[in-house]
């Protein structure tokens, strides 16, 4: 039974560990193991990384980390065959000091547990707030090989500065209100492994947008949206609002932003392109316009 009381690794503070063989003439002798860790930033996942929930780790790395968040582990296995592992385990980020980054979207004051055991990570309910916006988060891990590695689904209000993050900080600044939404995230799903994808849909009741008149909105109106975000060695947007399309893909090589090319489609029955264009063009049908309307948004 050996038992530590502290130590460090990089920037992960053991704050308790313990080892226990309980019976070395035991068949396949069982090995139990209990840690408890406060981890800074990133850190955390070489923490997991090089542990038995080397799994759990790869699934979330996609997931950019500040702050400080404690981690509890309990497994026991056999030290001949460890096909017999069994564990529990929690991750907790210290309560509202923390944010985490999910490609072009932030949370901020992360409040809740993410709980696994040896088959992944459990259903586990988070709060946080997005673009100064509370909203709930549900997060659970793939159990099947049909199944995405992680997947989370979450609820709350869309503002201006919302939209500004997923369509352009022009289209932001032309509006205000909030709305209600939700959100499903797949990361490393089945059909497209080596991407995240995301889906956004609300009907914008509460949003008004000061746009040119064809796609003016009241903030009593319910217009619905659905925007889908694949992020991936070449990442793209698609949007469909009313009788507005529109589609672009970027890719990021070491914090470096290269366009890729987009198709913009207003009342026009032309199928989105498939693939990048290699620039940017736009159709539109109006039975009549005022460019200067547009300018703003152009």
């Amino acid at each position: 039974d050996l038992q530590a009381l502290g130590g460090q690794s990089g920037k992960v503070n053991v704050n308790f560990g313990r080892a226990v063989i309980k019976d070395f003439s035991a068949e396949n002798t069982p090995f139990e193991l209990k840690i408890d860790a406060t981890a800074v930033d990133n850190s955390g996942y070489k923490f997991l990384s090089e542990s038995p929930l080397a799994d759990i780790a790869e699934s979330i790395e996609v997931i950019e980390y500040a702050g400080k968040i404690d981690t509890k582990i309990d497994l026991i296995f056999g030290l001949d065959d460890a096909s017999n592992l069994k564990m529990t385990g929690e991750v907790t980020p210290h309560k509202k000091q923390s944010a985490i980054r999910l490609a072009d979207f932030s949370f901020e004051q992360i409040d809740g547990t993410l709980k696994f055991d040896e088959t992944g990570i459990l259903k586990s309910d988070i709060e946080a707030l997005y673009a100064s916006e509370p909203v709930e988060v549900s997060i659970v891990g793939g159990q099947l090989a049909e199944e995405p590695a992680l997947t989370i689904t979450g609820k709350g209000k869309v503002t201006s500065e919302a939209i500004a993050d997923i369509v352009g900080e022009k289209w932001g600044e032309l509006g205000s209100g909030k709305s209600d939404f939700n959100a499903l995230v797949k990361i490393s799903p089945p059909e497209d492994p080596q991407a995240v994808l995301m889906k956004f849909t609300s009907d914008l009741a509460g949003v008004k947008l000061d746009l040119p008149r064809e796609l003016a909105k009241l903030a009593t109106e319910k217009t619905p949206l659905e925007v889908d975000v694949r992020i991936a060695d070449n990442s793209s947007v698609k949007i469909n609002w009313q009788e507005f399309r529109g589609q672009w893909w970027w890719r990021e090589d070491d914090k470096v932003y290269q366009h890729l090319g987009g198709a913009f489609l207003f009342n026009n029955d032309q199928e989105l392109p498939q693939k990048a264009p290699g620039g940017y063009y736009a159709q539109a049908t109006f039975e009549q316009m005022e460019l200067k309307q547009w300018l703003p948004i152009i």
